[in-house]
């Protein structure tokens, strides 16, 4: 029997959730300044190549170039770039700027002031699908007693308030498109599994057919539920079979519920597999692979692919770094960004990344109870389909995370690129948060007294495991002092040091050239600085140091956050950071013009390609020697 989903309290209030996410996402899409988004110029590029094109299905790469005369992301499949490209025919955007130009300033100028902002309304529509997606997806998991009203709400919090997914979803990107089409693989899957009709099968496998054609990592979350889905199919089928009903009553009975709906998810269905089959096709004919190289496509030589100029790694380094060693790279980079990121600064919100990734894996360890429950003491249909459910969620989960690092990880062999992005896990880690709470939900709507009570408290607890490490950029004023910003906040500190004779140094970039300045904000008075570097491995700068007598400083930094130690040289003198916030001392006594300061590589091979050092500021005093 399904549960009235319409609470008083509860229906009002996850509409209220749905809404101020909404908000949240629509004005960071409009105070967000164009070219602030992550690769957004680059995206648009993409799309305005294909409008060129007269959104020609058939449309040539090779002529589409997004990053002034070079190119970028034209690996990724079309699907966002095709909706972008008709919003452009729908604005009648100009054609006649030339892709030779788009790195001109005639070209900055337009797509700052007219072509970039409105474009931003296409991924605002697809968020505005999502929130209906979502809602529809938690109102089907309570009618069917697979979550309680609670949890429904826990759910709605942590998958529409992840960081990265509110900051990225008003861009210009496909990553838009991406978080759309998550929700609605979930819900079609989850009714494919507890109670399969038509029109479920449809539409599921219609998005599934978009997710392939938006971005490959978010195709890889409806590999389990459509494996499942097709696997009870046969099970059934077999079962009906040796219960005596043929296959042509099974058709028949099966026509017979074909109506109006049936008949548009029928012409949906044909669109979305037509797409995919037309795209995929083409992908094979020209290139010989569904998934097709920046080299392939523009018949690069060696080394002429700016996407893997980097140095591949040695022999030495190979036999050093294992596969387990990326995949642990991976997983806490990817959740730094994911969770640590927000604004259109990058602001990073930083935690201990062990310590949340502990809270984590304990709220996943915990879930292993209601399951055991469900094996052992509730064998009814409502457990099976709990156990069923929550475990391909789950396992959705740890199987992108497998193939992301195996990717990963041939990808470094044999480039030396790693790519951590946080954005590429979105479905992937939605889907984990849906499975936990689907496994204590089933367990707290049981018949059993004791069961229901386990299951509450479970799904609280759960919550409260999970909550710190995602809301972390909206409740930055957690006073830890661990956190990136310290308890008594970064003017505090600075004024501490002023007082204690201290005067701030003058840090200059050398090396790389795109190695700029950042900005943080203080979580005490939300101000904006911009007196902070972030050095990678071969990031160099100097400090101009007072000369004449020693110099005693004092170095505020913070270090990598997946590390536990991390090491700056200043001059020929090493300081250890932690992945806090805190101030060192070091004594020079003959200081030199031009000191150089460092980050210094790791001993593992894998790590030296990381972000070690975040510098918020070199402060230093004269004094009379150095002890």
């Amino acid at each position: 029997m399904k549960k009235n989903v319409f609470d008083p309290l509860f229906q009002p209030f996850l509409i209220i959730i749905l809404a101020v996410s909404g908000l949240l996402v629509a004005s960071t899409s409009v105070l967000t300044p164009t070219g602030l988004y992550p690769d957004e110029r680059a995206h648009f590029g993409y799309a305005y190549g294909i409008y060129q094109q007269k959104i020609d299905p058939f449309f040539d790469r090779t002529k589409i170039f997004t990053d002034g005369t070079e190119y970028n992301h034209l690996r990724h499949p079309p699907a966002y770039y095709f909706l972008a490209a008709g919003a452009m025919a729908i604005l009648k955007l100009d054609k006649d700027l030339a892709n030779s130009t788009l790195s001109s300033s005639k070209y900055h100028r337009q797509v700052t002031r007219t072509l970039i902002p409105p474009l931003r309304i296409t991924s605002l529509a697809l968020y505005l699908v999502h929130i209906f997606a979502v809602y529809y997806l938690l109102r089907y998991l309570v009618s069917a007693s697979m979550l309680t009203r609670t949890t429904a709400i826990f759910v709605a919090l942590l998958v529409l308030f992840i960081p990265s997914r509110t900051f990225i979803a008003g861009a210009v990107s496909n990553d838009a498109l991406s978080i759309t089409v998550w929700p609605l693989i979930a819900l079609f899957g989850i009714k494919m599994l507890r109670e399969p009709s038509i029109g479920s099968f449809l539409l599921l496998g219609s998005f599934a057919a978009i997710a392939a054609l938006t971005k490959l990592t978010v195709a890889i979350v409806a590999i389990p539920i459509v494996g499942a889905v097709l696997a009870k199919l046969l099970i059934d089928a077999f079962f009906r079979w040796r219960a005596g009903t043929t296959i042509k009553s099974e058709i028949s009975s099966q026509l017979r519920k074909i109506g109006s709906y049936e008949i548009l998810c029928f012409l949906f269905f044909i669109f979305a597999i037509g797409s995919f089959s037309v795209y995929y096709g083409n992908m094979l004919i020209k290139y010989g692979s569904p998934s097709v190289s920046y080299t392939r496509i523009y018949d690069l030589g060696p080394g002429e692919n700016k996407f893997h100029n980097t140095t591949p790694p040695s022999q030495a380094e190979i036999e050093k770094t294992s596969a387990l060693d990326i995949a642990v790279r991976v997983v806490k980079g990817s959740w730094s960004s994911t969770t640590g990121i927000f604004g259109h600064y990058q602001i990073y919100y930083d935690g201990n990344t062990n310590r949340e990734l502990l809270l984590v894996s304990a709220g996943i360890l915990i879930s292993v109870i209601p399951l055991l429950v469900f094996l052992f003491r509730d064998r009814g249909i409502a457990a099976r389909e709990a156990i069923l459910i929550s475990s391909v969620m789950i396992f959705t989960m740890f199987l992108f995370y497998a193939i992301w690092s195996s990717w990963v990880y041939k990808g470094w062999i044999s480039s030396g690129r790693i790519a951590l992005q946080g954005r590429y896990s979105i479905g992937a880690l939605e889907f984990g948060i849906v499975g936990l709470f689907v496994a204590w939900g089933g367990l707290a709507t049981s018949a059993n007294r004791t069961s229901r009570v386990l299951g509450t408290v479970g799904g609280v607890l759960l919550f409260l495991l999970l909550a710190p490490a995602f809301f972390k950029p909206l409740l930055y004023a957690r006073m830890e002092e661990n956190s990136y910003f310290e308890a008594k906040g970064p003017s505090l500190v600075e004024s501490e040091l002023k007082t204690r004779g201290y005067s701030r140094l003058d840090v200059t970039p050398l090396r790389p050239n795109w190695f700029k300045k950042l900005g943080f904000v203080e979580k005490s008075r939300r101000d904006f600085h911009t007196n902070y570097f972030r050095f990678g491995s071969d990031g160099v700068a100097e400090v101009s140091l007072p000369l004449g007598q020693p110099v005693e400083l004092a170095i505020w930094a913070r270090g990598d956050p997946a590390l536990d130690r991390s090491y700056l040289r200043i001059g020929s003198e090493t300081i250890e950071f932690e992945p806090n916030v805190t101030v060192k001392n070091l004594c020079i006594a003959d200081p030199r013009p031009g000191t150089e300061v460092a980050a210094v590589p790791t001993d593992a091979p894998l790590l030296k390609k990381a972000d070690s050092i975040y510098l918020l500021g070199i402060y230093g005093r004269a004094v009379e020697s150095c002890p």
